[in-house]
């Protein structure tokens, strides 16, 4: 019994050290993005350092809505969309895997002007959506 009882006291402190040590970073326990594939921390930060910009002579939800018509015209895949949060995050261009991902930021200036933050880990999607969304909100 002394054995059976060790075994499994051991099991569970081995485990759990195991369990702990893969999911400590970046994961917390109210945080769940990260595990759920939500995460945009990293196209925001890649908008912040190389990021391409405009700004539009428009309200936000027109230019967010805009953005969404332009990617939905050029077949690519809408990730996320989040009107509240002010980001769309796009996949599916051409000449790239199917899950590189292309953050699009909203910034609102005034009630008639939004910038607009490209940001992706690959340089080449940015210029792809430049050219698309730029030129689509023409």
């Amino acid at each position: 019994m002394k054995n059976h009882v060790k075994y499994i006291l051991t099991s569970i402190f081995i485990s759990s050290t195991l369990l702990a040590g893969c999911a400590q970073f970046p994961f917390t326990c109210l945080n769940l993005t990260p595990l759920a594939g939500f995460n945009v921390q990293d196209l925001r930060q890649a908008a912040r350092e190389n990021g391409r910009e405009k700004v539009v002579s428009m309200p936000y939800e027109t230019a967010f809505n805009k953005t969404l018509g332009i990617l939905k015209a050029h077949s690519l895949t809408i990730y996320q969309s989040n009107m509240w949060g002010k980001y769309i995050v796009a996949m599916n261009f051409t000449k790239q895997v199917d899950t590189t991902r292309l953050g699009i930021f909203f910034e609102i200036i005034d009630d008639n002007k939004t910038k607009i933050t490209l940001g992706s880990l690959s340089t080449s999607v940015v210029q792809t959506g430049e050219k698309i969304i730029f030129e689509g909100l023409k």
